[in-house]
């Protein structure tokens, strides 16, 4: 009967043997054969192409989500009174601390698209509380 070690270093041994072979096969149709050194060529070639294709493709994509998220954003509208305003502000700063604190819920490119909501979201807030700083500022002296 045959030993199982023994089975098994023939197996890797007749492994190694076919894949030393299949390098030495293919080191002298790359040395030694034109069409083979041009098909290799036109498949690196073509992998390259498809790689650029599909980095474009994602790109695209990204920027598709990207204009979706502004175009919500802008669709949501500014609230008007003073009291909708402060609700607002604060309805955005808890839903910037929930975000910060679930990190696990949007790995990846919806971390980018939340990040430029939240972005936008908080630009908004500022022209929304511009003018009250301004006010503030004329009305109350300069803190030394």
């Amino acid at each position: 009967m045959v030993q199982p070690t023994t089975l098994v270093t023939a197996s890797v041994a007749t492994a190694a043997a076919a894949i030393v072979g299949y390098a030495i096969y293919f080191d002298y149709q790359r040395r030694n054969q034109a069409e083979f050194r041009r098909n290799l060529r036109r498949n690196e070639r073509k992998q390259a192409r498809v790689a650029k294709e599909e980095a474009e493709a994602s790109t695209q994509q990204q920027r598709q989500s990207i204009r979706i998220r502004v175009e919500e954003a802008k669709e949501e509208g500014f609230p008007t009174g003073v009291e909708e305003r402060e609700a607002f502000f604060n309805e955005q700063v808890m839903a910037g601390e929930m975000l910060s604190q679930d990190r696990r819920k949007h790995p990846g490119l919806d971390t980018t698209n939340n990040l430029l909501t939240v972005v936008l979201q908080l630009l908004r807030l500022l022209s929304l509380l511009w003018p009250s700083i301004r006010v503030s500022r004329s009305i109350l002296p300069p803190v030394t």
